[in-house]
């Protein structure tokens, strides 16, 4: 009887802060002002799906945009553009709109 109690007790608190990452990692992501996209799961991201990174990128434009979209690959948030004039922005403006790691 003792053991179900212990293994309810960490159930249970296991639930409660993959519930409270669920909900800090979308209210993070509601407010913050990115282009259409997915975070997919909190710290992993949409790592799991970058296996072939071209059906990856061919999926997320099709889905979202053909031009700019968002994803989180291993725990960072990015924004992916696919098309030379997005390439031509980021680099013709010496860092002064985007931020570099």
């Amino acid at each position: 009887m003792e053991l179900f109690f212990s293994y309810l007790i960490h159930f249970t608190l296991l639930s409660v802060s993959l519930a409270t990452i669920l909900l800090a990692s979308r209210l993070k992501s509601s407010s913050s002002n990115l282009p259409p996209g997915s975070n997919g799961w909190p710290l992993i991201g949409e790592t799991l799906e970058f296996g072939n990174p071209g059906k990856f990128i061919k999926d997320r434009m099709n889905k979202y945009s053909p031009v700019v979209f968002q994803t989180s690959l291993m725990v960072e948030n990015m924004v992916v553009m696919c098309e030379a004039f997005g390439n031509k922005f980021v680099f013709s403006n010496e860092n002064k709109l985007v931020s570099s790691w």
